[in-house]
């Protein structure tokens, strides 16, 4: 039987995730004798939150301090081989409301970090509010539409 070293596959190679979600890798390793795989962090121990059992690592409830490089690497006797892969996270931040005065109008500005990542602004109601503008990451709103809504919340769709 011929030895051969290990070759990785990682899935997926980079990830972004919001802060409280679970975030999986999944490495896989072929390789004669079948190698042992392994994950580690670049710079530091993997999160407390780590479970790293049969080449998938998993991380519960990702905090922004699980952000980085993380290493798969597999062994066996004819050599090593290892892939990297990054984990993103985006905080929840908080929504903050203030007012703007542009040419005599007042308007409601409501600021979310949006970052890439689609958002939604809901009434109370659930209802998808179509009174906005979306500049720069804040949110413009009519003051009319928080009087109705009486509180705004957002809904990221991460796909």
């Amino acid at each position: 039987m011929a030895h051969e070293p290990p070759e990785i596959t990682v899935e997926p190679i980079s990830k972004t995730v919001i802060e409280g979600e679970q975030v999986v890798f999944r490495c896989n390793a072929s390789g004669i004798p079948t190698p042992s795989i392994i994950w580690e962090r670049l710079g530091s121990n993997l999160p407390e939150s780590a479970l790293d059992r049969n080449g998938l690592l998993t991380i519960s409830s990702v905090g922004s301090e699980d952000a980085g490089t993380y290493i798969c690497k597999a062994v066996n006797s004819e050599g090593e081989d290892s892939l990297n892969v990054q984990l993103e996270v985006i905080g929840k931040g908080e929504l903050l409301y203030s007012e703007q005065r542009d040419k005599g109008v007042t308007r409601d500005v409501l600021t979310v970090p949006v970052h890439s990542l689609p958002v939604l602004v809901l009434g109370k109601s659930g209802k998808y509010c179509n009174t906005l503008k979306l500049i720069n990451h804040t949110i413009h709103l009519n003051r009319e539409t928080l009087k109705r809504g009486k509180g705004l919340g957002t809904k990221s769709n991460n796909t």
